[in-house]
């Protein structure tokens, strides 16, 4: 494959620097603008909305897993006033009160067990 050289000058012709003072050359370089400017968007928002679709397809399709909704969370600080599990619930439902559903405390120091609910 062979590529050609383009020289600045042979650009140059499409730029606005070409129209005159008062011409009607103004608006066509304004209308072209306007419809390059304009088909840019429109594959854009067709390219998001297939986007869109495949990652929803995606979502849909695969199985749910306890863990994509699983936190763990280590070295509560200690309270003379509330217990760990009342600390964890409220900060939860502080902070992520939209998203927050339940807890469940678990006091070992080894694996944590396989929680099934």
């Amino acid at each position: 494959m062979e590529h050609k050289h383009i020289r600045d000058e042979q650009l140059s012709v499409f730029t606005i620097e070409n129209v005159k003072e008062g011409s009607r050359w103004l608006w066509a370089h304004c209308l072209a603008l306007y419809v390059i400017t304009s088909c840019a968007c429109i594959l854009l928002y067709f390219e998001y909305k297939s986007i869109t679709k495949m990652r929803l397809a995606y979502i849909t399709a695969s199985h749910s897993h306890p863990s994509h909704f699983t936190v763990l969370v280590r070295a509560i600080p200690w309270s003379r006033e509330e217990s760990y599990s009342v600390r964890v619930a409220k900060f939860f439902t502080d902070y992520y009160s939209s998203s927050y559903l339940s807890h469940q405390m678990i006091y070992q120091s080894g694996a944590v067990p396989e929680i099934d609910d």
